[in-house]
């Protein structure tokens, strides 16, 4: 076998030259490589493997990140790795097969004197006959390489899905507009202030002095606080966030602020100034959702996160710290909630599988279960009433979904247009005495959300397309000022209905 059929990563690993001398076989390898360099043709064949390592490295990038937004199945994603290694090896053989073609004459003449190998001089003696032989070997690898490469991208386009064109916008969601309101909603604009960003959480609490009711609007820039008769106050973030809520953050009772994270910002808690406490992440693994509560009873919060990819679910104590880990693929999103109604709170979570996964605060599996809807982004609500423990909310298949634990549906309602990607979350209320349940289901990326009322009979009431995304809803109660209503966080704003 002689050197052109032979396959070697780094050319300080032939054979040929590992009985040289360190400085003979640096002296070899610095003239060859000095020589080679001055080769027009080396240099085209070098730019021809870096363009299609490139062009590899974009597919799976695409092909990733199309598993993450079109939910692609664990047999697609083994094999576009398998395919993009077979690629990337026959790459590396081609490139190396080039580069032996120009190197190994050069080898051979930067010897030291009197340095007399057989196979050697054989090579070169060969070395004319040999060179149309090399690059027609070379172009045989490369040949099947890029027949590979083009099969790969049609299996990737052929999959439902996997278009190199961007996730378009369904057509019923094109133009905004009411589609259903029989039960006499009204909607103006309660409030306005670009200085909070797009609102992510809304709580009502009482005010420090007890006698009036506060309403906290939290959103990616800030916090606005407002009191009916007192000036409101505006909290403004160290840097912009991507989903916030307000949360207790020790056993003081003081209150700040928890991003739950994303691929673009790690999870933090921040004080009641917006100042970061803490962070967490990971640099091989995008966070995908935290969420804090307090799971042994000692009145301090622990945060659990979930991690894209590989990176599992963390429990942290109140510092950040993390206490334990555990594997799991692609934890889109976490609670922290009695689910069970023991008085005990748990962690729930969804993963790659679509499965409500239970742990307890120790981080052992209870119970793990797969509902028929894909399971991904899912909220909490208390179901079938304010007294009762906390439920799984989820839109999936054109419905809103209510899960127990054990993944039994407790409730099922229609929910056109709202498909499998949106972010859901609902309250229940009433209105003179009748019970009714409100869901947003935001879609981000497209700037869109659809509102949806149903009677608890299962009757669509109001079904509306807005214009904006809006990822939080709350209710307002009466009270001695005002009319109970349903309000959307918005991007910037607060919207109200009342009926």
């Amino acid at each position: 076998m002689n050197l052109l059929d032979r396959f070697y990563l780094r050319v300080s690993r032939l054979p040929e030259l590992s009985n040289l001398e360190k400085d003979d076989k640096k002296r070899v390898l610095s003239a060859t490589r000095w020589k080679i360099f001055r080769h027009w043709q080396y240099w085209i064949a070098l730019f021809a493997i870096f363009l299609s390592s490139m062009i590899l490295s974009s597919v799976v990038a695409f092909w990733c990140f199309n598993i993450y937004l079109r939910l692609f199945s664990q047999q697609f994603m083994a094999l576009s790795a398998l395919l993009s290694i077979v690629l990337l090896f026959l790459l590396m053989s081609l490139g190396q097969n080039i580069k032996f073609y120009y190197l190994s004459p050069h080898i051979i003449k930067a010897l030291p004197d009197g340095f007399h190998m057989p196979e050697v001089q054989a090579i070169h003696a060969l070395q004319q006959e040999h060179r149309k032989k090399a690059l027609k070997k070379g172009f045989w690898i490369f040949g099947p390489s890029f027949f590979l490469f083009v099969i790969s991208i049609m299996v990737a386009i052929r999959t439902p899905g996997g278009s190199y064109e961007p996730l378009k916008m369904p057509s019923e969601l094109n133009s905004p507009r009411v589609i259903t309101n029989s039960c006499g909603l009204t909607k103006k604009i309660l409030v306005e202030d670009g200085r909070i960003g797009s609102v992510t959480d809304i709580v009502v609490r009482r005010s420090e002095d007890s006698k009036t009711r506060e309403t906290i609007l939290v959103g990616t820039k800030g916090a606005l606080f407002s009191s009916r008769g007192l000036p409101a106050k505006f909290v403004s973030f160290d840097k912009k966030q991507d989903n916030v809520n307000f949360i207790k953050i020790d056993s003081q009772n003081a209150y700040g602020f928890m991003n739950r994270g994303s691929w673009c910002c790690d999870a933090r808690v921040m004080d009641d100034s917006g100042h970061v406490l803490w962070s967490y992440g990971r640099g091989e693994s995008g966070v995908d959702d935290m969420a804090s509560g307090d799971l042994n009873g000692d009145g301090n919060p622990e945060y659990v996160v979930g991690f894209n990819g590989g990176g599992g679910i963390h429990l942290l104590n109140s510092h950040g710290k993390k206490i334990w880990e555990f594997p799991d693929g692609n934890v889109w999103h976490v609670e922290i909630a009695d689910i069970d109604g023991s008085g005990h709170k748990k962690i729930i979570h969804s993963n790659a599988g679509g499965e409500i996964t239970v742990r307890d605060n120790a981080g052992k599996i209870i119970s793990k279960h797969k509902p028929k809807p894909y399971f991904s982004h899912f909220s909490l609500i208390q179901w079938p009433n304010e007294s009762s423990p906390d439920r799984l909310l989820l839109a999936g298949k054109n419905k809103i979904w209510i899960f127990d634990e054990q993944a039994t549906p407790l409730a099922e309602f229609s929910a056109p247009f709202s498909g499998d990607l949106g972010d859901t979350k609902g309250v229940l209320f009433q209105i003179d005495n009748k019970p009714f349940l409100a869901t947003i289901v935001d879609y981000e990326n497209w700037h869109r959300s659809i509102l949806y009322v149903h009677n608890l009979s299962g009757q669509l009431v109001y079904h509306e397309i807005l214009s904006e995304s809006c990822p939080t809803i709350a209710f307002l109660p009466v009270s001695k000022k005002t009319s109970p209503s349903l309000e959307l966080g918005c991007e910037g704003k607060i919207i109200e209905y009342q009926m």
